[in-house]
């Protein structure tokens, strides 16, 4: 049977279908956000290693240079941009994204930059020369990242025992939960898997009145007209996509063209994030039903973690445009109230249902690896619970207004 799904009580997760709890322990309340002065991130690269200083690089041949990127509380996009009006290179790889809030070590391979700097600096953002490369980043090459957390800036001291009550339990477990967390639907406002069921159905104006409201439940009566002529004159900064949708909107009329008016990268990103959805969903379905464990049920795959070298269940998700639905795919739309969809685009992911875990430090600091693609969130979730989007951040509306 596995581990038992213990059923969440924050109206978020279900929002984003992380139904299931790993323990059943009382949530710790946290006193202070995850920032760049308590929460480290440390990429794990196949040819070099966990990337946490001193760093042995063996490059010695090659056109590219490589540098260690170093950014505190920045996005990995603006920190890329940065180096590049400085560097002015004719092309920059990196192996994936790291978390905004965090203090994140990670390798970029530059390739002819106009101005060759082996150091860089710019307000809360380094990039220091390792050496040369003959190859950019390349998909898989990325191990997973590492992550050291310093627990005694965000708890109470008489917390402390509680903590290490729920990882003694986690670590005999061995594992947890590998759900696509909440910052993967969006930083202000958890719609974008719910804008990418009216892209996928052709529901245009759920995917409109979901962007435009912010909430996942939108009342079909708002009047969206009078709530975009609000956003384009009252919106705070931060509502550009809500500001580009809202004047097509009010010129046209016409919700699938307001929707359609968004760059293609951000439809593609509402695809992904209801694919992300899909997974979740059927991550605490099956939870439900089987359990957890790392034996695959029925219709599954067996991946191996390359952290810790051991096989571990997953499951392919696929939206199909060529017939039916899955079932987990017509749970989820008709969750939110969409029946007899016929997607218009297709995509799938494999991913695997559980990450492998121990800790290297978990007193004051907490310290462990997860494979790619693995959130830190889903661990100090079974701590912090229905607390944990408070945690993220001061200003997510998430954390006031869907627990």
């Amino acid at each position: 049977m596995g581990a038992k799904c213990i059923e969440t009580r924050s109206r978020l997760d279900t929002i984003l279908g992380m139904e299931c709890y790993l323990t059943a322990s009382e949530p710790v309340k946290p006193k202070e956000v995850l920032n760049h002065d308590n929460f480290y991130v440390y990429e794990y690269i196949e040819s070099i290693g966990v990337l946490k200083p001193p760093i042995a690089f063996h490059g010695t041949r090659g056109d590219l240079y490589a540098y260690l990127l170093i950014k505190r509380g920045v996005d990995t996009y603006r920190a890329i941009n940065r180096v590049k009006k400085i560097l002015k290179p004719k092309r920059i790889s990196y192996y994936g994204l790291k978390d905004s809030r965090s203090t994140s070590y990670q390798i970029i391979f530059v390739e002819k930059p106009e101005n060759l700097e082996t150091y860089v600096f710019d307000r809360n953002i380094e990039a220091i020369m390792l050496g040369i490369s003959g190859r950019h980043a390349k998909r898989g090459g990325n191990v997973g990242n590492c992550f050291k957390i310093l627990l005694e800036s965000l708890i109470n001291y008489n917390d402390i025992q509680k903590i290490s009550e729920i990882l003694d339990e986690i670590e005999k477990t061995g594992f947890i939960p590998n759900y696509y967390s909440y910052q993967r639907f969006g930083v202000k406002r958890p719609i974008t898997h719910v804008a990418g069921m009216g892209v996928l159905c052709g529901s245009y104006e759920n995917a409109l009145r979901a962007i435009v409201t912010g909430d996942p439940y939108a009342d079909p009566s708002i009047d969206l007209v009078e709530r975009c002529s609000e956003i384009i004159t009252k919106g705070p900064a931060w509502m550009n996509i809500e500001r580009i949708v809202c004047r097509k909107y009010i010129e046209t009329r016409d919700p699938e063209k307001a929707v359609k008016s968004l760059p293609e990268n951000y439809l593609e990103l509402y695809i992904s994030a209801l694919l992300s959805y899909i997974f979740n969903l059927y991550l605490s379905l099956r939870w439900r039903d089987y359990g957890l464990s790392l034996e695959p049920a029925r219709g599954e795959v067996l991946l191996r973690s390359r952290v810790h070298g051991v096989k571990i269940p997953g499951v392919r998700i696929s939206i199909s445009t060529g017939g039916e639905p899955s079932y987990v795919v017509i749970e989820a739309l008709g969750r939110y109230g969409i029946k007899d969809c016929k997607p218009r685009t297709g995509g799938s992911i494999t991913r695997s249902l559980v990450l492998p875990i121990d800790f290297k430090n978990r007193r004051e600091i907490l310290e462990f690896c997860l494979d790619s693609g693995g959130y830190a969130t889903n661990l100090l979730r079974e701590v912090f619970k229905e607390y944990t989007p408070v945690l993220l951040s001061p200003d997510l509306n998430l954390g006031s207004c869907y627990h």
